[in-house]
């Protein structure tokens, strides 16, 4: 029994696509990449025999994506709340929005803030603002913290200069000369000084 094999005329295996002279209408080429070696395009030659219609590649993917990514944008600036609320009645699915002045917020004092939009109910989270981290730490989350209540350190500072006899102690000083002085009734005099002085 004998066997024959048809070769098709029109689908030609190419390491590049051939130039205009070498095509004709209908025909087929299988490319490979020149992205991946390990990937090949598709093209067929129009009715004119010159033009190449591309059924797959790199090129057309990177298009689209880049295409895609431009019209549906996942992340936005807006100057300001007001601007990022008009954005937010065209969102057709979640997204993150950086507003420069989000001090219209509630819960931003001052400067910039990272917002993301649920378009499922429509709500706005505030993830981060410039002038701090919604962060809480406990005393008990601390690393290396003193054995020392907060409490008890809290005291330790308020009685740090808390004296019995503050008022008394208030009143002694020093001169230019480094001698102590003492202040009573409006006077301040040095304390080694002497009406009398036999020794």
């Amino acid at each position: 029994m004998s066997s024959s094999t048809t070769t098709r005329k029109d689908l030609y295996r190419k390491n590049a696509i051939p130039p205009v002279e070498q095509r004709k209408a209908g025909d087929r080429y299988l490319v490979k990449s020149s992205y991946n070696p390990n990937w090949v395009e598709q093209y067929t030659v129009g009715n004119d025999g010159q033009s190449l219609l591309a059924v797959g590649n790199v090129e057309m993917i990177d298009a689209r994506f880049a295409e895609l990514l431009t019209n549906n944008k996942l992340f936005h600036y807006a100057d300001d709340i007001a601007a990022m609320n008009a954005l937010i009645e065209n969102f057709e699915g979640n997204n993150l929005i950086l507003v420069e002045d989000a001090s219209a917020h509630p819960e931003v004092n001052s400067g910039s803030a990272l917002f993301g939009y649920k378009h499922a109910d429509e709500s706005i989270t505030l993830i981060a603002e410039y002038e701090s981290l919604n962060i809480v730490f406990t005393w008990g989350a601390i690393l290396g913290k003193p054995s020392s209540s907060p409490a008890a350190i809290d005291t330790a500072v308020a009685n740090s200069h808390t004296h019995q006899n503050k008022a008394t102690l208030d009143k002694l000083g020093e001169d230019t000369g480094g001698n102590l002085t003492i202040s009573q009734g409006g006077e301040t005099r040095s304390i080694d000084t002497y009406a009398q002085c036999d020794w």
